[in-house]
């Protein structure tokens, strides 16, 4: 089928990027209609010149991630034309913006303008794709949207480019590695609060890459612990991360304690199940999900840095069952989150909803 993906989406963000590729390792052809998002109108006429410059000989519209203004253009094009609408939600900017990372304030109107635009954006296309059952049932709750309107389609992590190492860790020294955005959710506070407790034991050290939200107070309290055993490394480009994934003996997920916490399974959890390291996060609905405790994941408890140290410790004083727990975590990966795995359950209901 010829599938367009449309709206303002960041092309090269990880979830666009593995859907595509998984839609097209399945036969399918996928082309683009992207505009960079300037203002509600605006951006909208810049969608509508672009698709009246266009064949329209596909199948069915995806807009990209977290689309939401996009829908109502979307929508339209999609009823005069007679095209299936999909959106791909992946998560709700409202929850993220009002609720975990607080900065906008609840009552406020812009928080009112997220809300509307989503629900509004949830309740005209076809289907609904988002990433976690915890995550649909939320939006359910949240929007009033019909259950039959949401599709779970997994964030899986692309075999191209996340795949296992031949680097060889330092046999030394125990590396455990986050990586990510410092955002409430990942608690990197926990992280640091874990690295204070392990400061003694010189053969296990912590990488954190990456910026964000919390990042200038996560380096304050690192400095003010004087951790010596905590290295804050700039991110750069993915080939970099790729190499010091696979330098890292251990990869650290998701720690903080907002309700969001409990619905997203992050794509570095993905990243490193794919990479055949051993993953510590912590124990969620939405991991729960997916993952089994000892079996491909260490879970720890959440918001406790005692916890994830104690986690981190084991892989380093057990190498046998940490390097199990990477072998059945890259099986896993293997089995259900290849791009062309996660597109699957897309593909077969585009196969049957085609026009």
């Amino acid at each position: 089928m010829k599938i367009l993906y449309f709206g303002t989406y960041d092309g090269n963000y990880l979830r666009n990027r593995i859907i595509r590729k998984g839609l097209s390792r399945l036969g399918h052809e996928v082309s683009e209609l992207k505009r960079d998002y300037t203002g509600f109108f605006r951006t909208s006429i810049k969608l509508l010149a672009g698709w009246l410059g266009i064949k329209k000989d596909f199948n069915a519209i995806i807009v990209g991630e977290a689309g939401f203004a996009n829908v109502p253009l979307a929508w339209l094009l999609a009823k005069l034309w007679k095209k299936r609408l999909i959106l791909d939600a992946f998560f709700s900017l409202y929850d993220s913006f009002v609720y975990d990372r607080k900065t906008v304030r609840q009552k406020s109107m812009k928080a009112l303008k997220l809300y509307v635009s989503e629900k509004i954006g949830c309740a005209l296309p076809d289907a609904v794709l988002l990433d976690t059952e915890a995550h649909i049932e939320y939006f359910r709750e949240l929007f009033k949207i019909p259950d039959g309107k949401f599709m779970l389609v997994r964030a899986g992590a692309d075999n191209d480019i996340f795949s296992p190492s031949k680097a060889k860790p330092d046999n030394d020294r125990f590396t455990a590695l986050y990586w990510g955005t410092f955002i409430p959710l990942h608690g990197v506070e926990y992280i640091i609060g874990a690295a204070e407790i392990l400061r003694a034991r010189s053969d296990i050290h912590f990488n954190l890459i990456g910026s964000g939200q919390t990042y200038a107070r996560i380096i304050e309290l690192a400095r003010e612990l004087d951790l010596k055993n905590v290295s804050f490394i700039s991110f750069t480009n993915e080939t970099d991360l790729v190499r010091e994934i696979g330098l890292a003996d251990a990869c650290l997920g998701i720690f903080g304690d907002t309700p969001k916490t409990q619905r997203v399974v992050p794509h570095k959890a993905y990243q490193a199940i794919a990479m055949k390291k051993p993953l510590v996060t912590s124990e969620t609905a939405a991991m729960k999900e997916i993952f089994t405790d000892k079996k491909n994941v260490l879970f720890s408890r959440a918001a406790d840095s005692k916890s994830i140290a104690e986690k981190i410790v084991f892989l380093k004083d057990n190498p046998v069952v940490s390097a199990e727990i990477a072998e059945n975590g890259h099986s896993l990966y293997i089995h259900n989150f290849l791009p062309e795995k996660v597109a699957g359950t897309l593909s077969d209901y585009l196969s049957r909803n085609g026009t």
